[in-house]
């Protein structure tokens, strides 16, 4: 099995403050070195710390909060205004309201895989 050099990274876990530090190549091309790379949504670090992971995944929760508190002031508000007097019970209004609230569910709950390395 032959591997894209372009997508392989080198990380070196170690806890010494003064590692070692030898150029590896893979198909006599050197590899990158990183200090944090993310597979399967995990971020790890060269120090196995979880600091870098946790980052990320507060990052992503704060989004998706800011996105849900946006909605509820200005889309939600818009919708329930006023729905006790004018309580739309067509199939054609309900549909029409929940069509966008599900667009903005789809939009608020939408997730970034994408991990970045440094």
């Amino acid at each position: 099995m032959d591997f894209n050099v372009k997508n392989c990274k080198l990380l070196r876990i170690t806890k010494k403050r003064m590692p070692f530090h030898a150029d590896l190549k893979l198909n006599w091309c050197s590899l990158e070195e990183t200090y944090e790379f993310c597979d399967l949504g995990l971020v790890t670090s060269n120090k196995l710390t979880s600091n870098p992971h946790v980052d990320k995944i507060c990052s992503k929760a704060n989004k998706i909060l800011g996105l849900r508190t946006l909605y509820c002031a200005l889309v939600r508000s818009q919708l329930e205004y006023c729905t006790i007097v004018w309580s739309p019970h067509t199939a054609q209004n309900i549909s029409k309201l929940e069509r966008i609230q599900r667009r903005a569910s789809k939009f608020i709950l939408k997730t970034d895989d994408d991990c970045e390395t440094h």
